[in-house]
């Protein structure tokens, strides 16, 4: 789609995705979206700038499809519901005469609702004159795919080539996708007895999701004795013989010898430094990988953070020659840089010497 600018914005805990463009005006589409709760569309409302009109979408406690992708390692399964659920959503759309050209489809605009294995799909209702329908933005999803899937999984690598191949036909549909996936199986196929059942699972209503789908915690608000019971139950079965990537061990012993470091080496090493004031005693790390994840969940983040306030994916750190780059993942609490709140998917360019604070952990950065 062509003539629309995507930035954000954050404001304490609540962070939004501003999408600009020229777009229709739709009164019925409007009226049906206002009076139903369309609960696989993003909460949004539109201001008007300079003959403009922006949309402005509420992503806190969301996870774009963009971010999902990089941090999860993907499957065949989770291929399958990802492309199911986002069917669901455009049916979902069509019930209330909604055009689906008049929705966005690529990594930045889907967003996820998730706990630990199911998640729902939410979609941003944007009726900009050039729309295509979903099928054809649907290729972004799939090149998003494509650079991500581990070419070293040779079955899962063909099975996404085969979708991308069919997708290049003018006629596919989703529901083509999951056969594919599925073998040609019907096992994910929906009829109509059986659709409103797995839309209510997938687009509960918000209060529901709110409960169930919450996966971060907010230091400004009490935290429920569910949560706590959660993180408890997760601290007691937690294996404390796995030791997490890049923890510094100041007395560990090498069986190697001490190798000495090229200078242009040296300029490539990073490290966070604990400041030691936050609530929960936390460990240094050092950043040795071009894109470095800091986060509460252990199975995919480089630098695993122990307070409730931290989220699973709470930033990353990319490296880029000898420079480092900083960057929010819209986790709940924020992430600052020298007292300044970072916008979602915004880079800042990281200085030996700053002060950075997931949550309520601080670091310095050397």
């Amino acid at each position: 789609m062509e003539n629309i600018d995507i930035s954000y914005s954050r404001n304490n805990n609540e962070s939004n995705m501003i999408i600009e463009g020229n777009v229709v005006s739709k009164p019925f589409e409007e009226k049906m979206i206002i009076s139903n709760d369309i609960n696989c569309l993003m909460e949004f409302y539109t201001l008007q700038v300079n003959g403009k009109t922006r949309y402005h979408y509420n992503i806190s406690g969301k996870e774009s499809l963009s971010d999902y992708l990089e941090s999860e390692e993907l499957t065949q399964e989770k291929l399958s519901k990802l492309i199911l659920y986002i069917h669901l959503a455009v049916e979902e759309l069509r019930k209330y005469l909604i055009d689906e050209s008049h929705i966005i489809v690529s990594p930045k605009t889907v967003y996820l609702n998730r706990s630990a294995e199911n998640y729902g799909v939410k979609l941003c209702y944007f009726p900009a004159a050039d729309n295509e329908t979903v099928t054809n933005q649907f290729m972004s999803v799939l090149e998003k795919l494509l650079s991500v899937v581990d070419h070293e999984n040779e079955r899962l690598r063909e099975l996404t080539y085969r979708l991308y191949e069919i997708a290049t036909r003018s006629d596919y549909t989703l529901m083509e996708l999951v056969k594919e996936i599925n073998g040609n199986q019907e096992t994910l196929m929906v009829d109509d007895t059986e659709s409103q059942d797995v839309l209510d699972d997938v687009f509960l209503p918000k209060e529901e999701v709110m409960c169930l789908y919450e996966d971060d915690y907010d230091i400004w608000d009490k935290i429920s004795d569910f949560f706590a019971s959660l993180v408890k139950r997760k601290e007691k079965t937690t294996d404390k013989s796995v030791q997490e990537d890049f923890i510094l061990e100041p007395q560990m012993e090498l069986d190697e010898p001490t190798v000495m470091l090229k200078p242009e080496e040296k300029l490539c090493l990073g490290k966070l430094i604990y400041d030691g004031n936050s609530p929960v005693d936390e460990d240094d790390f050092m950043v040795q990988k071009d894109i470095f994840r800091i986060g509460a969940l252990r199975a995919n983040n480089d630098a695993c953070l122990r307070s409730k306030a931290v989220s699973r994916h709470h930033a990353k750190i990319t490296r880029r020659g000898t420079d480092y780059y900083i960057e929010d993942l819209n986790s709940t609490n924020g992430t600052l840089v020298n007292g300044i709140l970072l916008n979602y998917n915004e880079p800042r360019k990281l200085n030996m010497l700053d002060t950075i604070v997931f949550g309520d952990v601080a670091y310095v950065f050397m």
